[in-house]
């Protein structure tokens, strides 16, 4: 597993777990899941209403396009695969993306992802903090979120 060390603001290091590409690859067909699971509820629902019109369109594509953008915005870096594995993205610093980062990674997806051979899958299996081109150019990393143990004084002042 890959080690990533990050200095903070304070000169600390710290060397957060990076995810693996297992960990990527499923997260990612836990999101694919979600999104056709709401494919099928909304063609189930304009198939028993009977909506007509081009609207309907837009509510299967914005989910499509813009999911991964607007989970990671809004979750603090995580879709809810991410969510699911315990793993979110931030910056190489260890800091929060920008909304340029998070921008740069999903326009880089359509490079990255599977429309053009798993591009992406390749770069994360050949870098040494498993990015892909996205992560790298946008100089993000996905990381395990870790589950710290609460510090007790057990002699208080």
């Amino acid at each position: 597993m890959a080690e990533s060390g990050i200095i903070t603001g304070q000169y600390v290091r710290i060397q957060p777990t990076v995810a693996s590409v297992g960990d990527r690859i499923f997260a990612q067909l836990i999101d694919w899941g979600v999104l056709l699971a709401y494919f099928a509820l909304l063609t189930w629902f304009i198939v028993v209403t009977g909506i007509d019109g081009w609207w309907w369109m837009v509510l299967y594509l914005f989910p499509l396009f813009f999911y991964s953008l607007l989970c990671e915005i809004l979750n603090q870096g995580q879709t809810l695969g991410k969510m699911a594995l315990n793993i979110r993205v931030v910056k190489m610093d260890g800091s929060m993306p920008t909304l340029g980062s998070y921008l740069m990674r999903w326009m880089l997806f359509l490079i990255d992802g599977p429309a053009t051979s798993f591009v992406g899958l390749v770069a994360m299996i050949l870098t040494r903090n498993n990015q892909r081109l996205g992560d790298m150019a946008a100089g993000t990393v996905v990381i395990k979120k870790q589950k710290y143990k609460k510090i007790q004084n057990l002699f208080p002042v």
